[in-house]
Order: structure tokens, then C-alpha cells, then sequence
């Protein structure tokens, strides 16, 4: 009774607002969908149990295109009501079918080789377009962007992204580059591109090989060095060798690689950078040497990394626990390897963030801890 009264109020944002309640009976819906106010109409579209039968009319209203555009967006739209719009002559329409989660693969397909440049890009990323029959025509779309997305479909065949790797747009060659699923024979071939962009994102690939990596670490551009330094595949010894690069954020690369050699994070221990230090502290490679040595770092935000570390022992971390600086006792309360001494200790924490650190370690489940000192915690 209270919707049927709100329905016929003379305020459109009240009748609007009745359009949307997912609770409002179909026959008031269906009075709705025939209101003077566009924006009426268009929520009733929108409400998710709108039957079928109020939206085919509406999908029929020319007189009303904004009723149209929100039909498509609706996820309880009909199959054969989207194929229907899915023809429409306005690029908006068919644009919003694609968005919408129900729209049948073979909508998309159709879709896919649209008139209009904005649809055919959007679907040429799309994971649902899968036929590799129409991601090779959108391979040979005149517009570089368009194929620039083919490439990064996660349903791209091996023989598309090849022939990719040759586009005539550097661009498109990048995306192939970048893409974790591009063979390793094509990584191969196009780390010898003439553009330092392309070569860096061979270098950061995580399909690119050991071999391809040695190679791309002596190109004359540091951020292809730099990304060879970064990438989990490069070899302990060739990043001992690019740890002695002449380009700093290289250098820093190398220490912030998981499977850097203690041997050299050793020989950046007394750095002069702080931020150098603090990357060495929290580098799983870093030894109780290492990590006692910056424990006593007179940077804060050194020890804080330290304190990060995974592989910190209880001995080191307890003595950070009692650290002056609370960014430090934060991070010993976040780490995994937290003692029940330890925890307890910091649960009492005059510093509100240090407890709720605490409180957000999933290790203190099993340690048994009282109750911390104050029930309500702050957002960090």
C-alpha cells in the first residue's frame, strides 16, 4: 500500500526512487514504465526484477533512447532482447550490450567485427571472444590499437602473436612483448628490437628465458638493464654482475630481486643511501648478519624494513619491538615469525597503530593472546 501511494506521487525523484526498490510488485512496474518522466522509466529498466515482457515493449520505444541504453546495462535482460539491440544503428546501444555480463558469446563475436573502432577494441581484450577465427581478423584491423588489444587477449593463439611480433607499430610489438603468455622462441626474436621499450618489456616478461636475459642485461638502455635486474628468472650471477651497473635504480633493482645472493647484498650493507639499506634489509637473501647489523641502522625506516623481513629471527625482532620509533614496532607486529613474548608485549602498546598492526597478523590466532587494552582500533 505504501509503494502504491509513493508510486503516484507527483515528485519524479519519489516515483524514481520506487522504480528501483527491488521489492516493488510488477504491476506497479509496469505503470511506471509508462510515466512521462524519462527518468522514471529508465530505473524501472534498471531494477533487476523487471519481468521480461516490460522490457521487450520498452526495447521497442524509439521516442525513448535513454529507456534503450538502460535496458542493455540490465543483467536480467532477456538473450533475444540483447541480440536484438545488439543491431541497433546507435553505437551506444551496441556498445552497452557488450558490457552487459549476460550477452552470449556469439553476440560478442558478431560484435567484434563492428563498424565502429571504440566496440571492435573493446571486444578485441575481451576474454570472452575466444574464436580464434575472429581474433585473426581483428589481427588485421587497420587500426594499430585494435590489434594492440588482440595481443593482450588471454585467448590469443601462439601463430597470432608471432605475427604481432612483426606489426609495422612498435606499439603492438610492445604489447606482444609484455605479454606472459608470448612463446619464448618470439620473446627471443623480439628482444632484438630496435626500440629500447620493446626490449624492456622482454626484460620484465616472466616467460622471457635465462639466456634471453644475459643478453638483454648488457643493452646500452639502463631500463632494459633495470628490468632484467627485477625479473625472478635472471640468474644469481648475472645479477652479482648488474649490482655493479653504473646506474643507481639498476643497482637498486638488484637488492629488491628475491634471488639475489647474500654475498651481494652484503656489499651494500654500508651504503650511504638509506633507501639502498632499507632494500637489503627486507630482501629474504638477507642473513641474521645482515639484518642484526641494520636492526641497529640509525634510519627508522631502515630498521622498519629490516623488521619486514620474513626470514628475521625472534632474537632480532624482539629487540626491535622495543624500538623508539612506532613505524618499527608496526612492522615487527606484522611480521610472520611475531612470538607469543612478543606479542604480548606489543598487544599493550601505547601506540594505537602498533596494536592494530597486531591485531592484523593472521598468526595471532593461534597464540593465544589477552585481550589488548583497547577494544576499538583505527583505520590505517
Amino acid at each position: 500500500n505504501i509503494l502504491i501511494k509513493l508510486s503516484q506521487d507527483e515528485d519524479k525523484n519519489v516515483r524514481r526512487g520506487v522504480a528501483e526498490n527491488e521489492n516493488t510488485p510488477i504491476n506497479i512496474l509496469e505503470k511506471l514504465s509508462q510515466d512521462k518522466e524519462w527518468n522514471v522509466i529508465t530505473a524501472v529498466t534498471e531494477n533487476k526484477n523487471t519481468p521480461p515482457h516490460i522490457l521487450e515493449k520498452l526495447s521497442q520505444d524509439e521516442e525513448n533512447p535513454y529507456a534503450i541504453l538502460y535496458i542493455t546495462k540490465n543483467p536480467s535482460t532477456p538473450i533475444d532482447i540483447l541480440e536484438q539491440l545488439s543491431e541497433s544503428e546507435d553505437s551506444y546501444v551496441r556498445k552497452s550490450v557488450i558490457e552487459n555480463p549476460s550477452t552470449p558469446k556469439e553476440v560478442l563475436e558478431k560484435l567484434a567485427l563492428d563498424k565502429d573502432d571504440k566496440i571492435r577494441i573493446k571486444l578485441a581484450i575481451d576474454a570472452r571472444v575466444s574464436s580464434p577465427s575472429v581474433l585473426a581478423k581483428l589481427a588485421d584491423d587497420k587500426q594499430y590499437i585494435v590489434r594492440a588489444c588482440v595481443a593482450e587477449n588471454p585467448n590469443v593463439t601462439p601463430d597470432l602473436l608471432e605475427k604481432l611480433s612483426n606489426d609495422k607499430k612498435w606499439y603492438v610489438r610492445s604489447i606482444v612483448a609484455s605479454n606472459p603468455n608470448t612463446p619464448t622462441l618470439i620473446l627471443k626474436t623480439i628482444s632484438k628490437d630496435k626500440y629500447e621499450g620493446i626490449r624492456a618489456n622482454v626484460a620484465c616478461n616472466p616467460n622471457t628465458t635465462e639466456d634471453v636475459l644475459v643478453e638483454l642485461a648488457k643493452d646500452r638502455d639502463w631500463e632494459v638493464r633495470r628490468n632484467v635486474a627485477l625479473n625472478h628468472n635472471t640468474p644469481s650471477v648475472m645479477l652479482a654482475i648488474l649490482a655493479n651497473d653504473e646506474n643507481e635504480k639498476v643497482k637498486l633493482s638488484v637488492l629488491k630481486n628475491p634471488n639475489t645472493p647474500t654475498e651481494t647484498l652484503i656489499k651494500f650493507v654500508n651504503s650511504e643511501n638509506p633507501v639502498v639499506r632499507a632494500w637489503v634489509g627486507v630482501n629474504p637473501n638477507a642473513n641474521s648478519e645482515i639484518l642484526s647489523k641494520l636492526s641497529n641502522d640509525e634510519n627508522d625506516e631502515v630498521r622498519a624494513f629490516a623488521a619486514k623481513n620474513p626470514n628475521i629471527s625472534a632474537d632480532i625482532l624482539s629487540k626491535l619491538a622495543n624500538d623508539k620509533e612506532p613505524k618499527v614496532r608496526q612492522q615487527v607486529a606484522q611480521n610472520p615469525n611475531v612470538t607469543y613474548e612478543i606479542a604480548n608485549q606489543l598487544s599493550q602498546d601505547e601506540d594505537v597503530y602498533v596494536r592494530a598492526a597486531l591485531a592484523s597478523n593472521p598468526k595471532i590466532d593461534k597464540l593465544n593472546l589477552p585481550q589488548p587494552k583497547k577494544s576499538i582500533t583505527p583505520k590505517i
